[in-house]
């Protein structure tokens, strides 16, 4: 893993740049759990690899970074692997730390092969560590993309809802957010706070969003 920053009290920002994630510590009162969509449409989330096209990625592990630090909350990533055509692969989640993000793709050798959108199964995965303590909990989706199955993920979606998980969607794209997609994440996730994403200058936006919720 490399580190992507460091957050501090006066500042609640990363170590990149201007980019200022929370202007004040956020006040968690259930457990927050960042699930960070590693598809391949994502790109590299590296330094080098942050420009105007193809910066998903960095933003995403900037999102990533900031809420699970501010939060103290878990973060996890997820992908599939083996797809091949129309048919999805094996789907596979992994542990972020906090502060850190996977090696970079040119530096990684059998890392992380980076697929489709298996949305579904990382709210599964969400469910599982949650356990029982769904009350008050926040689920923080970072993607660029449609899922691989939209009625399991609008079903799990609305149980844990139920359950008393709220939702944040941040909707990463460094070429801008369609309106038709943005209203296709609102319908999977009804009571979700939606944030789009599209250059460091948003980011605050993620903050103010999540601050509204746990605060």
């Amino acid at each position: 893993y490399d580190t992507v920053g460091a957050l501090t009290t006066d500042t609640w920002r990363l170590n990149q740049g201007v980019t200022k994630v929370f202007q004040r510590p956020a006040k968690n009162r259930g457990r927050t759990v960042v699930m960070a969509d590693f598809s391949y449409s994502m790109g590299c989330w590296c330094d080098s690899c942050n420009c105007d096209s193809h910066a998903n990625g960095w933003l995403a592990m900037q999102v990533t970074g900031a809420v699970s630090m501010a939060t103290d909350g878990e973060a996890f990533g997820y992908t599939d692997v083996n797809s091949t055509g129309n048919t999805f692969g094996q789907s596979i989640v992994f542990p972020i730390p906090q502060g850190h993000q996977p090696l970079p793709i040119h530096q990684r050798i059998g890392g992380i092969a980076q697929g489709n959108t298996p949305t579904e199964s990382a709210l599964a995965h969400l469910a599982d560590m949650l356990g029982g303590e769904t009350g008050d909990a926040l689920g923080v989706l970072v993607t660029d993309g449609a899922p691989n199955n939209y009625e399991a993920v609008r079903s799990i979606a609305a149980r844990l809802n139920e359950n008393g998980v709220e939702y944040v969607v941040v909707i990463v794209a460094s070429n801008g957010v369609d309106a038709g997609f943005r209203e296709y994440i609102q319908d999977l996730f009804q009571t979700a706070t939606i944030v789009e994403v599209t250059s460091e200058d948003d980011l605050g936006g993620v903050g103010e969003a999540i601050a509204g919720i746990v605060n």
